[in-house]
C-alpha cells in the first residue's frame, strides 16, 4: 500500500491557498454545461481587502509536451532532486506560472495543463482509458528522468480532467494525493435548482465519490475546498459538497476560522484521510478599509452616545473589538501547516 503522508506539502498548501483567493473571478460547469454561462450576479463586495499574489516567473526550464500543457523544472529543484525521480505536480486549469510558483516552493515538477474553458475540454482530454498515464510517459521523455509519485489538483472547470482521470482507477497507482478546488459541479436533471433541495445529475459525481471512500478508507488522500457561489444555471459546488457528503455519512462542522490572506473558513468534515472544507473571504461587515489598507472602525453602524460618560465607554468598546478584527489571522490558520501567509492568482478580477 502506498505511503501517505500525514500532511500536505508546502507546493500542494499553495496550490489551494492561491486558487481559492480567486473562486469569485472564473467558474466553470460539468462537461454536460460546460459552454452554459452562470446567472449574472449583481453584488459587488467592498468591505473585505482581496489581495492578489503578484506574477512571477520563477528560476528553470519549460517544455511544451503538447499544446497548452508545460512542463517545468524548477532551478532549484533540479538541482536538489534525486537524479532518479522527481515528485511530479499536475496542476489542471488557471494559467500556468501559479503552478509553477508553488512547484519551486514545495520542490516538484509541474505539469501544468491550461486548455481553454469550460469542464468540456479538460474532460475530453482525459475521456480515453490510459490517456493520463499516456501524458505522464510522454512528460516523462521531455523531462529524460522519472516523475512521480503525482500529486494531482485542478480548479474550477480543471475538476472536469479530475473526474475522468479518477474514473479509471488504475490511475491511482501512480496518484499520491488529489486536491480538488470550487470546481465540482453537474447539472440539474430538471433544468433548474430548487424549489428546496435541488436534484441533481449524480452520475457525474460518481468518480470523485470512488475516490473519496478510498481517502476514507486510508488508501488515497483527497482535500476538496469550496465557496458558497450560487451559478443558478447548474449545481454550484455547495449542493454537490452537500450530496457527497450525505453520500458518504460524513458529517459537516460548523467552524469560524481565519485561513491564509485573511480568508474565512466556515465548516469542515472530516474521516480517514478525506478532508472537505467551505471557506469564505474573511473580515468583518463592521470593518472598512483605508485606501493605505489600515482598517477603521465603521462609526455609522452605531449611533452617537448623547453623554460624555457612555461615549467614552463606547469608544472603548470599539477600540477593543477593532484589535480583534484587526489582527492578523492566527498561526494555526484553517489550511494545511505549510501553507504561506496567502498567495493568490494575479488575475484581471
Amino acid at each position: 500500500m502506498k505511503e501517505r503522508p500525514t500532511r500536505l506539502p508546502v507546493a500542494v498548501a499553495t496550490i489551494a491557498a492561491a486558487i481559492c483567493a480567486t473562486l469569485q473571478c472564473f467558474l466553470a460547469a460539468a462537461p454536460a454545461c460546460a459552454q452554459e454561462s452562470q446567472n449574472p450576479s449583481p453584488m459587488v463586495e467592498h468591505t473585505r481587502e482581496h489581495p492578489r499574489r503578484e506574477k512571477a516567473s520563477p528560476d528553470g526550464s519549460r517544455m511544451e509536451v503538447r499544446p497548452g500543457i508545460v512542463l517545468f523544472i524548477p532551478a532549484t529543484t533540479a538541482a536538489t532532486a534525486s537524479p532518479e525521480s522527481l515528485r511530479l505536480l499536475v496542476h489542471c486549469h488557471g494559467g500556468h506560472w501559479l503552478p509553477e510558483v508553488a512547484a519551486e516552493a514545495g520542490g516538484y515538477a509541474c505539469l501544468s495543463i491550461q486548455i481553454g474553458s469550460g469542464s468540456g475540454a479538460y474532460a475530453r482530454l482525459f475521456a480515453d482509458k490510459g490517456s493520463f498515464q499516456q501524458l505522464l510517459a510522454e512528460t516523462g521523455d521531455a523531462a529524460k528522468r522519472d516523475l512521480g509519485p503525482v500529486t494531482l489538483t485542478a480548479w474550477s472547470a480543471g475538476c472536469g480532467a479530475a473526474r475522468e482521470i479518477l474514473r479509471d482507477p488504475k490511475n491511482d497507482a501512480v496518484i499520491e494525493r488529489v486536491i480538488l478546488l470550487d470546481g465540482i459541479h453537474t447539472s440539474y436533471p430538471d433544468g433548474k435548482p430548487g424549489p428546496l433541495e435541488s436534484k441533481l445529475d449524480t452520475a457525474k459525481l460518481a468518480p470523485f465519490i470512488r475516490y473519496a471512500r478510498e481517502a476514507i478508507a486510508g488508501r488515497e488522500s483527497l482535500f476538496i475546498a469550496h465557496t458558497a457561489i450560487f451559478p443558478g444555471t447548474f449545481a454550484s459546488t455547495t449542493e454537490t459538497a452537500d450530496w457527497m457528503l450525505r453520500e458518504l455519512e460524513v458529517a459537516r462542522q460548523a467552524v469560524l476560522r481565519w485561513g491564509p490572506m485573511k480568508t474565512q473558513q466556515l465548516s469542515e468534515a472530516a474521516a480517514g484521510s478525506f478532508r472537505l472544507r467551505r471557506k469564505f473571504r474573511s473580515g468583518s461587515c463592521r470593518l472598512a478599509s483605508r485606501p493605505a489598507g489600515v482598517p477603521r472602525w465603521r462609526r455609522e453602524a452605531e449611533p452617537r452616545a448623547t453623554n460624555a460618560r457612555t461615549r467614552r465607554r463606547q469608544r472603548g468598546h470599539q477600540a477593543t473589538q477593532l484589535r480583534l478584527w484587526s489582527q492578523r489571522p492566527p498561526a494555526h490558520s484553517s489550511f494545511p501547516r505549510g501553507a504561506p501567509e496567502f498567495f493568490c492568482m494575479a488575475s484581471a478580477c
